[in-house]
């Protein structure tokens, strides 16, 4: 009697293992797939965000993409400026930053435009950047702090 109540509990503490197990990796596959699933997504709106297709910026046939992007700073840091865009209002464009990208001032006009550095840039500050698309991603070549247009 004693050997068959060993065994029952055996069975039912087996059968508790196997269906927690099942469980657990169940709920795990379901969250990946929800990651999966977000991940996607966000690259899909960044395509979306792009002024061209992303098919064509990719396309291996053009070996050089140019664009100018001129706005205020939203936020920076070592990696990429966001640009409120002054040409298509309430548009954003994020424009990556690379080690080659030149930096210059050219708030003092007519006087020629000074060299500067990344950390001369500001949230607020007016600039021109020209964007070259590298493999369907905007990276700036050079980035130009301009004079604030006024305000009449």
């Amino acid at each position: 009697m004693q050997h068959m109540l060993f065994n029952k509990m055996f069975q039912l503490t087996l059968s508790a293992l196997i269906v927690g197990a099942s469980v657990g990796f169940a709920v795990t596959h379901i969250t990946v797939v929800d990651e999966i699933a977000a991940l996607n997504a966000e690259i899909a709106a960044e395509k979306d965000a792009l002024a061209v297709e992303s098919e064509v910026l990719e396309n291996k046939i053009f070996s050089e993409w140019r664009a100018t992007v001129t706005g205020n700073i939203l936020s920076l840091d070592e990696k990429n400026i966001t640009v409120d865009s002054e040409s298509n209002k309430g548009s954003q464009v994020i424009v990556y930053l690379s080690p080659d990208t030149h930096y210059r001032d050219a708030r003092n006009a007519p006087s020629p435009a000074q060299t500067r550095q990344l950390q001369d840039l500001k949230v607020g500050d007016r600039i021109a950047v020209l964007v070259m698309f590298i493999d369907g991603k905007p990276v700036a070549n050079a980035v130009t702090i301009e004079p604030k247009l006024s305000t009449l």
